[in-house]
């Protein structure tokens, strides 16, 4: 059979999930930039109330819906490529899986206040970055709610698109059809390797390098701009 590159956006919404992932990350870029322009003028205030907790857990929550939308545009290109059937059900779950992405992202950003009152993310006026709250569950949440999550999300798209790859590959040896229709189907897989660049590239920079930079104007460079450059470029 050869793969039909329309029938693969109307049978499983790969397109939907494309423009709910574009918008997520448009509503983060426009909330952060808005955020970091009108704290300093109000810093005092703005730290230490609500809106910035709020501003804080809908930003960490818009994050990890995109990370979460990555992971299901793998299992979606993983589902066509080895099990494609016309199925309606099978659109009904991606729509579902969609809600259910947004719901673990709220559940996963939430978590830390709901652990600590206290444990929330705000952006400081003063180092230009957003920060943590230290608390005695800090470390918990870092590791087991941030780190490992996102590690696991990545690893699983690296490990469903090397096989779909191969799969891809398998397939057009096997059967005779366009070489352009087969190369557009295979920049569509490659195009979640392309993505990993900036989503490995914010949890490398933002967890593990910017905390142990010495200079401030680095770290800043490590989180801020490594944060809203890299929801750009994936975006």
């Amino acid at each position: 059979f050869v793969f039909q590159s329309n029938e693969l956006l109307e049978a499983f919404r790969f397109g939907h999930i494309c423009s709910v992932q574009m918008v997520s990350d448009i509503l983060l870029i426009i909330l952060n930039t808005f955020w970091c322009l009108v704290i300093p003028y109000r810093a005092e205030y703005l730290l230490q109330s609500r809106v910035a907790m709020v501003v804080g857990v809908i930003s960490k929550s818009l994050y990890f819906f995109t990370c979460k939308l990555h992971v299901l545009m793998a299992v979606n290109r993983f589902c066509f490529i080895f099990f494609f059937k016309e199925n309606p059900k099978t659109t009904k779950i991606f729509k579902g899986a969609i809600v259910v992405c947004a719901s673990l992202a709220t559940l996963q950003s939430a978590v830390g206040p709901l652990l600590d009152s206290k444990l929330f993310v705000v952006f400081s006026s003063v180092t230009l970055r957003w920060m943590f709250a230290t608390t005695e569950w800090t470390p918990f949440y870092e590791a087991y709610f941030e780190y490992y999550v996102v590690l696991t999300e990545c690893s699983t798209i690296i490990v469903l698109d090397s096989l779909s790859f191969f799969k891809l590959r398998s397939i057009h040896r096997q059967v005779s059809g366009s070489q352009k229709a087969a190369a557009r189907e295979m920049r569509l897989l490659l195009q979640s390797f392309c993505q990993l660049i900036p989503l490995s590239t914010v949890m490398v920079f933002f967890f593990f390098v910017a905390p142990n930079c010495a200079s401030e104007f680095v770290s800043f460079l490590c989180s801020t701009a490594v944060w809203h450059f890299g929801i750009a470029l994936d975006g």
